[in-house]
């Protein structure tokens, strides 16, 4: 007879479906609106980019996460950037070393999606891909919360303005 311990029962009974209810769900199509998924998938990279569409900020995007941008119908310009982060020290200045981004253009239809993937090791890009390939991806990723006040790195270019 075999005996089953109690963290075995715990990560049963608890975590698994809690781990479960990270993986990729889609939202529901608000009306005369259109839903564009944003992630980079758990391939490669540490880095981490701030998103922001039309100027905006949206989320810190990291490995293996995805958000749901609702989208009026127009012109979405969105952009990633990495994140600034301290450099090298020139000797008692540390030189803060901000990093390259990315940005895409998309011409959005209400009731549509969009699945936009951020790729490349060594240069930032964001592509538009296929739904079946994003998909796949998206099962290995979990939901990000949107920018908010609270949440570093996430100021629009207005707040950076403002605190100068």
């Amino acid at each position: 007879m075999t005996r089953i311990s109690t963290q075995t029962l715990l990560l049963t009974t608890i975590a698994l479906p809690l781990l479960a209810a990270d993986s990729f769900v889609p939202v529901e199509m608000p009306k005369d609106q259109a839903v564009i998924y944003i992630y980079k998938a758990r391939e490669y990279g540490k880095d981490v980019f701030r998103v922001e569409a039309n100027g905006e900020p949206v989320t810190i995007l990291k490995r293996g996460t995805y958000f749901p941008y609702i989208a009026s119908p127009g012109t979405v310009n969105i952009i990633i950037r990495k994140r600034p982060r301290k450099g090298y020290l020139a000797g008692n200045l540390v030189v803060m070393v901000a990093k390259e981004g990315a940005n895409k253009a998309l011409l959005v239809e209400p009731g549509k999606e969009y699945y936009l993937k951020r790729t490349g090791t060594f240069k930032a890009s964001l592509i538009e891909v296929p739904r079946e390939t994003a998909l796949k991806d998206l099962q290995k990723c979990k939901l990000l919360p949107p920018c908010d006040s609270q949440t570093r790195g996430c100021e629009s270019a207005t707040d950076r303005d403002a605190k100068k």
